[in-house]
């Protein structure tokens, strides 16, 4: 049965998707569903302490460690690559096969699967 407090409960998850749907920047949102949590719970409308909402948090930030070093590797690589030209050498081989609307069309496709087939193997792995 659903109870005054498990609908407590819901209430992050529904300021996060409605302001997310409003238009409100990413992390305004994701900050405003944090506090409501944090509200929530020391209103003890919820079964969590501060100390718990803290074990939570800290637990989220290890369990996403991996991700931010994969995306500072990354993205430490793409400024190298950019440096060094690489980025201008590509868009320079692009452009240089396209001489129709037909051949920007081709590049534009496979540029757009080559980034989905990257993201697919990033999220599989």
């Amino acid at each position: 049965p659903i109870t005054t407090a498990s609908w407590w409960n819901v209430t992050p998850y529904l300021i996060v998707i409605v302001s997310a749907m409003m238009g409100i920047n990413v992390l305004v949102v994701l900050t405003m569903g944090i506090i409501s949590c944090i509200a929530i719970a020391l209103c003890g409308l919820a079964d969590a302490s501060l100390i718990d909402m803290c074990g939570y948090m800290g637990g989220g930030i290890k369990d996403m460690s991996d991700l931010i070093i994969v995306t500072l590797l990354a993205a430490g690589l793409l400024g190298v690559i950019s440096h060094n030209g690489g980025v201008k050498y590509i868009i320079q081989v692009l452009t240089h096969r396209i001489n129709s609307c037909r051949g920007a069309q081709a590049v534009v496709a496979t540029l757009v699967s080559l980034v989905n087939l990257c993201t697919a193997n990033n999220t599989i792995a």
